[in-house]
């Protein structure tokens, strides 16, 4: 077993680690181009806020991981309980990964903009928004737990419309948005994750934790009797 979760994390590495060094190039590349603009347009103001972009391209890899890599370590005689185990622990890891590198970017960019004293650029990062103490821990603690969130959340997604195709993709999505729309349920979750003050919003990291371990069970269900060919191929 130990060797299958071994070999699982090191095939999801090798499969997402273009997508990733791609990902931070284009960020790094972008948040130079405003670093230039600010310097040949005097009078511009730009605000930079990269957080959101990180949580899409979380979106984005949990969505698709099901249909990319299920079939391929089904075939190689991986266990579909090992595969929704390794794909949990791998899930993690991409979170601290993400949330590492967003914020050593980060710094980096902030180091040069103190040093070069540009003040046309306004740099945001979550911390900022939810008035929380700006150390490291809360910084990188925040990111990952909000990406270790979306990331199960569309793995599962991704898992439904494997197992059930576009229909059943849909209807459940048709359901979440009526479920985040009506206010009788919208509330509560709302309670759920944050502490609302008059100066300020906490998040309750307990529920940032919990909800994407329970959002992740159902994958096994989903994928315990999936084949190695999507439902809307078939």
């Amino acid at each position: 077993m130990l060797r299958d979760m071994k070999a699982l994390i090191h095939y999801f590495i090798a499969d997402y680690r273009f997508s990733f060094i791609v990902f931070f190039s284009i960020m790094s590349a972008s948040l130079a181009g405003f670093t230039i603009v600010s310097i040949f347009m005097e009078g511009t103001d730009i605000i930079v806020f990269t957080g959101p972009i990180v949580l899409i391209f979380a979106a984005i890899s949990g969505f698709y991981m099901t249909k990319e890599t299920f079939p391929f370590c089904i075939r190689l005689g991986i266990t579909r309980g090992r595969y929704v185990a390794g794909a949990g622990i791998f899930i993690l890891l991409l979170s601290l990964a993400l949330s590492t590198v967003h914020f050593v970017l980060n710094r980096i960019f902030s180091a040069i903009l103190e040093v070069s004293n540009y003040t046309s650029i306004t740099h945001y990062t979550m911390l900022n928004l939810l008035h929380l103490e700006n150390t490291v821990l809360n910084e990188i603690g925040l990111l990952a737990a909000f990406s270790f969130l979306v990331l199960s959340v569309s793995f599962l997604l991704g898992s439904i419309f494997y197992r059930y195709g576009m229909v059943g993709g849909f209807i459940t999505l048709s359901v979440l948005f009526i479920i985040l729309a009506a206010p009788a349920t919208r509330q509560p979750l709302i309670d759920m994750f944050l502490i609302v003050q008059e100066s300020a919003i906490e998040f309750r990291y307990w529920a940032l934790l919990l909800f994407p371990l329970l959002a992740f069970l159902p994958n096994w269900t989903l994928l315990r009797k999936a084949t190695t060919i999507a439902a809307r191929a078939r």
